[in-house]
């Protein structure tokens, strides 16, 4: 594994290698056959889609959720309540959360996928779309964080079939927070969250990349 320059300490959590703030992601991956068993599906023909997300989702103790994911290709993607995307989809499009006890939820978002004069719908259940992240444990790295504000960034030349795996997923419990939750970085890219202290493994990062079937390459999600 690559190590990143100028910093001594390593710490061995959960399969990976903790460099400073660098996580090495090399072996670990959320098959992506558990997107297709657990989530939405709809099927829509390649085209650029204007991508609207309306959310009645409550994750339990009536905790609002404004957010669910996409999958599509290799891709996954974010959406958020009152921020459409536009984005260029093709085929079987999967939309699911990510949560630690789904049995909790409640409530249900809709996707209006957009072309035109054509609009297709697609409900997910915040109950029955929703991956339980303790049943795939194996399939993250964890990362211990205190509550504050990270950046994090992603650099990758993972492949997976021969297919790039540009994109890591992380997911962080974050209680007081409707816009939290779940997370999606691409190749070269930047993000900021804020961590709090709510709420059963506020105080992890769950970071993960969704592929087919075994990795090539590696990939490394900096965290300041």
């Amino acid at each position: 594994m690559r190590k990143l320059l100028g910093v001594i300490p390593l710490i061995l959590i959960s399969g990976c290698i903790i460099v400073g703030e660098g996580v090495v992601i090399d072996e670990n991956y959320l098959p992506a056959d558990v997107i297709y068993a657990n989530a939405a599906k709809i099927n829509l023909q390649p085209a650029n889609y204007r991508v609207v997300y309306t959310s009645d989702v409550n994750f339990a103790l009536n905790l609002p959720m404004n957010k669910v994911l996409l999958f599509n290709g290799y891709t996954p993607y974010v959406l958020e309540d009152g921020f459409p995307q536009n984005l260029s989809l093709s085929g079987d499009v999967y939309a699911f959360y990510l949560d630690i006890k789904p049995s909790d939820n409640y409530g249900s978002g809709i996707l209006n996928f957009i072309n035109g004069t054509d609009t297709f719908t697609l409900y997910v259940s915040g109950r029955e779309d929703c991956i339980n992240v303790n049943d795939f444990r194996g399939a993250f790295y964890t990362y211990g964080v205190e509550p504050g504000e990270y950046k994090l960034s992603f650099t990758s030349d993972l492949t997976s079939n021969g297919n790039p795996i540009n994109h890591a997923l992380i997911y962080n419990t974050t209680d007081s927070m409707p816009d939290g939750w779940f997370y999606v970085v691409g190749d070269g890219e930047e993000i900021s969250i804020y961590v709090d202290e709510y709420g059963i493994d506020a105080d992890s990062l769950f970071i993960t990349v969704i592929a087919p079937s075994d990795l090539e390459g590696q990939g490394e999600l900096l965290i300041e």
